[in-house]
């Protein structure tokens, strides 16, 4: 059973359709590729699977063999949706340890007082999952970009559940990391997978594509115009 199975979304805006009856399937294990020029649609579907826009009317959709509408979707499941969009989503003026505690909250203890040493230890083990060591308690300002994009990431994979259907989706994560912190996310994203997460990644290198994914769609001008398994036949 398919973990997402988009059979037809929309989205118009005065004057423009950003998207037309666009189709997508996501089964459990799946890396799935999404492709396209800027303004084929790809933001709008991702903002789509997020919630933060609502389709047009007549959307069927569904998410672990349930029918649901995205722009409502019950908590249960939007938990278990992930996004980690472009710009990152990060407060800047707020440490590593406090962007991850956002959403999620912190461990705390006596007279529930929250217990930083203990949160800025997990916050580095975490890290150096991507071979980085920043330091996790000053502004995320002060970080490298690559430490910034791997702080959204990790934000996104922590705490998962992953006895649950869950889709992870990735909107070109890479554009800010090197080569190694590229191989590092891809190691945590097939990680993932292998626990049964689908995963939808957005990106315009096609080298990335062809190392990473099982599965490419094609979007053009608001339109699923192809979709297949070898990026050859695209």
């Amino acid at each position: 059973m398919p973990i997402l199975n988009v059979r037809s979304i929309s989205k118009t805006y005065p004057g423009q359709v950003a998207l037309d009856n666009a189709k997508l399937t996501i089964k459990p294990g799946e890396i799935h590729a999404l492709i396209g020029q800027n303004g084929s649609g790809k933001s709008t579907l991702i903002k789509l699977l997020a919630g933060y826009i609502k389709s047009d009317h007549g959307a069927d959709v569904e998410f672990a063999g349930e029918k649901v509408d995205l722009w409502h979707l019950p908590v249960r499941l939007r938990s278990q949706i992930r996004v980690v969009h472009q710009d990152l989503g990060l407060v800047p003026t707020l440490s590593a340890i406090e962007n991850l505690g956002l959403g999620r909250g912190y461990e705390t203890g006596f007279a529930r007082r929250i217990k930083w040493r203990s949160e800025a230890r997990r916050c580095q083990e975490l890290l150096l999952r991507f071979g980085l060591a920043p330091d996790v308690r000053a502004p995320l300002a002060m970080l490298s970009s690559g430490e910034r994009a791997a702080v959204a990431i990790v934000r996104a994979l922590q705490d998962w559940n992953f006895d649950e259907p869950g889709l992870l989706v990735l909107d070109e994560p890479t554009a800010s990391l090197n080569r190694g912190e590229v191989d590092a996310l891809f190691r945590e994203v097939r990680s993932a997978a292998k626990l049964g997460v689908g995963v939808i990644f957005v990106s315009h290198m096609l080298d990335e594509v062809l190392d990473l994914a099982d599965r490419v769609t094609v979007l053009r001008d608001g339109h699923v115009v192809a979709s297949a398994t070898n990026v050859s036949t695209l």
